[in-house]
Formats: C-alpha cells, structure tokens, sequence
C-alpha cells in the first residue's frame, strides 16, 4: 500500500500548476508544524526552514510524528513542487496550562494556517480530555486568536488544517471567525481530530460544515470522539491507535483509499456523544481536575490510558456514575488495544 511518503516522492517535482494542491499536501503541511523548532516569526523561505528545522533535528518533544517529518523534509528538500514555500509565524508553546503550536505556510496565492497536535505531556492529556466538558479550552482558545491574527484582507485562499488535536482547533478556529474572514477560508481539515460538544455541534457547526473535510481511519479511537459528520473513512496499514498516525494511511495517487468504519469506533463515537450526554457536566469536570490534581502532584510524566485509570481509583469522592463513565470508557480503550497487541505477536 502507498502512503504520503511515496506520494511525495512521486510528485515532489510536479508543480502546483500541473497538480493543484489537495489533500495529500495538506496532510503534509498538517505534519511540518510538528516539528520541535524554537517559534520565529520572521518569514523564512523554504532553503531557509529547511535549514533552521535541521538544526533541531536531535530535540524531542514526546511526538511519534517527528521521525516521519524530518523523513518528509528529506524527501522534498530539493522539490520543485514546494521550492516557493514561506513559512511565517512558526509558534510552539508549552507551559503549566497548554500545549500549542502552529504555523502559517505560504505557496503562491495559497495560505496554510496548520495547528499543531498533541504530545505525551501531562498538560497535552489534560487539554485533550477536557474538551469533553469545556468550551473553549486554553489550547483553543489560542487558536482562534491565532487564525484570527493572520487572515488579512489580501488573503483569497485560505486553507485551515491540524491533524489529531490539530484538526479539533482548525475547525474551532475557523468557526469562531466572523462571517468576513470566514470567506475567505476555501477548505478545513481535520485529520483524525476530535469533534465537538453538542452545543457547539448544533449552533456554530453549521458556519463550517460545507467548508470542512474530516479524515478518519477506520478504527479511529481520536477522530471518532464527540460530534462530528460526514467522515471520509480510509485505509490504514496499523491496527486500533496506531492507525491514528499518518504515515500509516494508505493511498492510491492523491487519493485516500476509502474503507468502512470499524464496530469499536462506532461505540467510541455513542459512548462519547449520546452516553456523555446524560452524565453531568459539572461533575464530571470536577472529577477530572481532581484526576489531573493527583497526576500532578505524582509528578506523572509518562501518560497512557493504564495510568489514568489507575490514578482515577485514588480520587476520593467521586460520584458514582461518573466514575462507571470514566471507568468503562478507558477499560475499553484498554482491553481493545491489548487484543490488537496481542494479535500482532
């Protein structure tokens, strides 16, 4: 099966004119911003970042994604199709309370505005699961000042992307715009990336959803949570989590190939969508702060769904339907991707 790496190589000289931009590209554009460079906001052009990214090259930032892009940047070092690539405003942050990244990347007329995704950091789990009860979190809300800042007037087409948590803030982003800069805004994509809580799904949504195009493998266990439509289901060469990652996605020429959506991931989808629906908002939020309270003070660096539960069990006084939701929910993710792990070996 091809993959965006042989896509890449086989157009990487193939000009925009002759191959207009399309998915695949996106998806690439959707994995530079993953790279662990130090922010600039002086524009650069591509010899320029490709040799300010090769600096980096030996920083780790918890990414499984950083070995397939510095792969990428090899591959289309010397292209023709990307030799008049700017890159502008190139941000990553983290603290205490985010995990943020993105970047603006200009080729022709065309203007990518990318998020970054998520890492293995505690901060990274924390803003991740509390989009399930709060609106906006600190990561997105610095997205939507972020597509906001870098839309301008001379701007006709705009394209706003991220893959995994990327995705969620491109598309929260792009629907907090005002109605304006919003035309401007040609496509959104969201690679695998969570969707929305109900009340945003049924009021704001609606600005975007012809503009958007979301791409889920079919055993998504990330692109499947909270509400969403309309999915193109593909191919990937990985089982269960693993299929999350990109370089896994299997494609024919520019094309995805297209594949039906997996049992597991029909569940995940109800479970974090009609099923939270019925379990209070206010504590559940405060069940997971208190989660995230003791992760803190256990100084827990290294995050996966076994540590979660197992912290999950210390938290004093949690109610008790919150604690069967939380509870089913990773003992699922669990079980599911032990059976995979052993069907590999």
């Amino acid at each position: 099966m091809y993959t965006i790496i042989d896509y890449l190589k086989y157009y990487k000289d193939t000009t925009i004119k002759h191959l207009k931009l399309n998915t695949q590209d996106f998806l690439l554009f959707s994995l530079l911003v993953y790279l662990p460079l130090d922010s600039f906001n002086t524009p650069k052009n591509f010899s320029e970042f490709l040799k300010y990214a090769n600096k980096y090259k030996g920083r780790t930032n918890n990414s499984n994604t950083i070995e397939t892009t510095y792969q990428i940047l090899k591959i289309i070092a010397n292209s023709r199709r990307y030799q008049d690539l700017k890159v502008e405003d190139f941000l990553q942050e983290e603290d205490n309370t985010t995990q943020f990244g993105a970047a603006t990347f200009v080729l022709g007329k065309n203007k990518i505005i990318a998020f970054n995704g998520s890492n293995h950091s505690l901060i990274s789990w924390m803003e991740n699961i509390r989009i399930l009860y709060q609106y906006p979190t600190t990561t997105q809300e610095k997205a939507i000042e972020y597509l906001k800042e870098k839309i301008t007037k001379n701007d006709d087409n705009v394209y706003v992307i991220g893959h995994s948590k990327g995705g969620n803030l491109a598309m929260v982003s792009a629907m907090e715009l005002e109605n304006n800069p919003l035309k401007k805004v040609k496509q959104i994509y969201n690679f695998d990336g969570p969707g929305l809580l109900k009340e945003e799904y049924q009021s704001k949504y609606k600005k975007i959803k012809h503009r958007l195009i979301t791409v889920i493998p079919s055993n998504s266990m990330v692109g499947i949570l909270l509400h969403n439509e309309n999915y193109k289901v593909i191919k990937s060469k990985n089982h269960l989590i693993e299929t999350h990652y990109p370089s896994s996605w299997c494609i024919f020429g520019e094309f995805f190939i297209e594949e039906n959506l997996k049992v597991f991931s029909n569940q995940l989808h109800n479970y974090t969508t009609t099923t939270l629906e019925k379990i209070d908002r206010t504590l559940l939020s405060d069940t997971i702060e208190a989660l995230f309270l003791h992760l803190i003070q256990e100084n827990t660096k290294d995050i996966c769904f076994e540590t979660i539960k197992e912290a999950l069990k210390k938290v004093k006084d949690i109610d008790p339907s919150v604690f069967r939701y939380l509870n089913t929910l990773l003992t699922s993710l669990i079980t599911v991707n032990k059976k995979e792990r052993n069907k590999e070996t």
